[in-house]
């Protein structure tokens, strides 16, 4: 029984990726019952994702390798890599490219990124933000802490909800001294906190958020009195 990538294939792409070799990283059922599994929500729809890069990921590492590129010649078969996703995944080409990224950062092994973009969904989730699992914001939280690299402690998070927020933010329990989880903190426009964090945790975020203005404030101060100087 056709699903409904082989049906969009003619006999000799049906025909190439029956090839063994093929079907070590693609394999057309698999996938096919793994994106019916996501439409019909028989799983977490972000945990499918992963499984999903994953593939996506190794598929794409094996369409750029010599055995790929002979195989195709072999049975003369002309794909573009945009093509190879659309036909072997049913993707468009940025659909696969994110899944594609999250796949190459899931598998990274300098750091178990999956459970840090869990664990700072929970801890907005806490502060009463309503994030989302998804492949765009595991991309984009990934790609941001590659960027500072993950040395900035607090992070203004985003409300989802309808109620805006007057100050939001969340801080990395391994960023400050005595903190031993994750802190979260909302306050809302008629000045309600939200947060599951104590006031002894609170404290000590305080104190680090004094202490990071008071020396940036010293800095700024020098660097005025340096300009004086020179005028």
């Amino acid at each position: 029984m056709e699903n409904s990538i082989t049906k969009n294939l003619n006999s000799s792409e049906k025909a190439f990726f029956q090839l063994h070799k093929v079907k070590r990283v693609v394999n057309l059922e698999k996938i096919g019952q793994l994106k019916q599994d996501i439409e019909n929500r028989q799983t977490s729809l972000f945990e499918s994702s992963v499984e999903m890069s994953k593939i996506v990921h190794k598929a794409y590492k094996w369409f750029k390798t010599a055995e790929s590129k002979d195989a195709r010649k072999e049975h003369g078969i002309e794909l573009t890599l945009a093509e190879f996703g659309e036909k072997g995944f049913g993707y468009s080409r940025s659909q696969f490219n994110k899944l594609k990224t999250m796949g190459e950062n899931i598998e990274d092994s300098s750091k178990n990124w999956k459970k840090e973009y869990n664990d700072r969904v929970k801890s907005e989730r806490e502060a009463g933000e309503n994030p989302q699992l998804s492949i765009e914001g595991f991309n984009s939280f990934v790609r941001s802490e590659k960027a500072t690299g993950g040395n900035s402690p607090l992070a203004q998070t985003r409300s989802t909800s309808n109620t805006k927020n007057v100050f939001t933010c969340t801080a990395q329990a391994n960023f400050i001294e005595g903190l031993t989880r994750n802190f979260a903190i909302r306050i809302t426009p008629n000045g309600e906190v939200k947060t599951s964090n104590t006031q002894q945790e609170l404290q000590k975020v305080v104190k680090f958020i004094k202490e990071a203005m008071k020396s940036e404030a010293q800095r700024i101060a020098q660097a005025e009195l340096t300009a004086t100087e020179t005028e």
